[in-house]
This record gives structure tokens, sequence and C-alpha cells, in this order.
């Protein structure tokens, strides 16, 4: 059994001045780590975030050059076949596009 000495020496340990500025101090350092982890993550989310806009812009821009190729050959096909310059039109309009 503890006695009731034990347990007032234990009360007047964790009530100490030392003891609380030492768990207040790791507590600060805990709280300064995990700010520190956090800000790092953010910075690296944002970072990703501006890769993924940038990818994202790229295929769009991809995707309507391969339309304006796709408007090209269509024409460039139409004309080969008919010998009819109306089919040039897009052939024209899409290359100077495409450039």
């Amino acid at each position: 059994m503890l006695s009731l000495l034990h347990i007032t020496n234990l009360r007047s340990t964790f009530t100490s001045s030392l003891f609380l500025k030492s768990i207040f101090v790791v507590a600060l350092f805990l709280l300064i780590f995990i700010s520190s982890v956090t800000y790092k993550h953010t910075v690296s989310l944002t970072e990703s975030t501006e890769l993924v806009v940038h990818s994202h812009r790229v295929n769009l821009e991809l995707e309507q050059l391969m339309s304006y190729l796709k408007d090209a050959e269509t024409g460039q096909r139409g004309f080969g076949i008919t010998q009819d310059s109306v089919f040039l039109q897009p052939f024209n309009g899409s290359y100077k596009k495409a450039k």
C-alpha cells in the first residue's frame, strides 16, 4: 500500500516548479516540431498542385493541337480526292492555328 507520506511526495513532485517547467518545454518543443512538419507538407502540397495544374494545361493544349491536325488531315484528304479547293479551307485554317 502506498503510504500517505509517499502520496504526498508524489504530489509535491508533480506540482514542483521544475517539473511543470520541463513539461511546458516538452509541450512547446512538440508544438514547434508538429508546426514545422505541417508547414513542410503544405509547401510540398502547393508545389504538387502547381505541377498538376501545369500538366492539365499542357494536356489541353495537346488535345487542341491534335484537333487542328485532324482538321488539316481531313481537308488535305478531301482535296486530294476531289481536287476541290473548298477542302483546303479547313486545311489552311488548321495549319495557321497549329503554328
